[in-house]
């Protein structure tokens, strides 16, 4: 099986229910409040491994209970993390606001996230080259990203998710990236531009992007499917409909989903089919971590769909 390297964020995400999302200056009563292991390294990397893949997260932690229960957790799926940095800084948080129907605001403190340092990717080169599927996201400094981007292995394939958007990173850093996977929003902070496709034709910006960027690009657009975007055809999938509960972790099954079938040798086409029917089983769930499926779960749902 070919391996599949993490590198980024592990948080505690802690969450709120609201019957509403707050305006600006507005106090109101939540319904319910947990904790629970997140952050989109973390959540990535259990939800590939939780599917199948073998896995290793590069990262870092607190020395804390926050750390350990973190830890904890990615090892019951099998994620290698032993080479996770322990930190002095705390563990990294997440403050989620959700709604029962779903919506969410979340703010991310860094914590020991921002000890995932070019330093400590340097101690663990052998581990970046060596990688089949290298998962990237923007929630660890952006150094760091632009340092696995130029010393991954040549025959590595890296999947980046930009989020949080950062203004910093650019088209050249994205050479060094063969699927990029923003949503509709992080797709328009990347271009500039409101993303549409007027019957099979992109955008001028999106096109711009795809030339001096990534090689393909995957936008997600939540309950309206997405698209596959290359240099020369543009590919369609459709939405998966299901009542949605919690999106929290939607876009991190999603990636983690993807580079568990593309290990397995799968192509993209199918592994999109995979991913955005685990994503859709994950919105049916509260959590984060705890709302990934396994792959005998998303077996059975892609059957009870046909």
């Amino acid at each position: 099986m070919s391996k599949v390297v993490v590198i980024g964020s592990v948080n505690v995400d802690k969450t709120t229910v609201l019957h509403h999302l707050p305006q600006s200056g507005e106090t109101i009563l939540g319904d319910d409040a947990t904790e629970s292991c997140g952050g989109k390294g973390a959540n990535q990397a259990y939800a590939a491994a939780k599917l199948g893949a073998d896995v290793t997260l590069l990262g870092a932690v607190g020395n804390d209970g926050d750390g350990q229960m973190s830890l904890v957790n990615l090892r019951s799926v099998g994620v290698h993390v032993d080479q996770v940095y322990i930190s002095p800084k705390p563990t990294g948080s997440a403050f989620i606001l959700v709604t029962e129907q779903g919506e969410n605001m979340i703010v991310v403190m860094p914590g020991a996230n921002l000890d995932c340092t070019v330093d400590y990717l340097r101690q663990h080169e052998e581990v970046i080259q060596q990688a089949d599927i290298i998962l990237l996201q923007l929630e660890i400094p952006l150094d760091s990203v632009k340092y696995v981007l130029s010393h991954k292995g040549q025959n590595t394939k890296v999947i980046l998710d930009p989020a949080p958007y950062h203004a910093s990173l650019t088209f050249e850093d994205l050479k060094n990236v063969d699927i990029l996977t923003p949503n509709e929003t992080e797709l328009q902070y990347l271009t500039g531009k409101a993303f549409s496709v007027e019957g099979s034709e992109l955008s001028a910006e999106v096109k711009d992007l795809l030339e001096r960027g990534p090689k393909q690009c995957i936008v997600t657009l939540g309950g309206k499917g997405g698209y596959l975007l290359e240099r020369h055809k543009t590919w369609a999938f459709a939405p998966v409909a299901v009542q949605e509960v919690d999106s929290t972790a939607a876009g991190d099954t999603f990636n983690g989903a993807l580079a568990s079938y593309l290990a397995e040798g799968e192509s993209l086409e199918a592994a999109i089919h995979w991913a955005k029917h685990a994503a859709a089983l994950s919105v049916t769930r509260r959590g984060a971590q705890n709302s990934i499926p396994s792959a005998d779960e998303v077996h059975q749902f892609i059957d009870s769909r046909n």
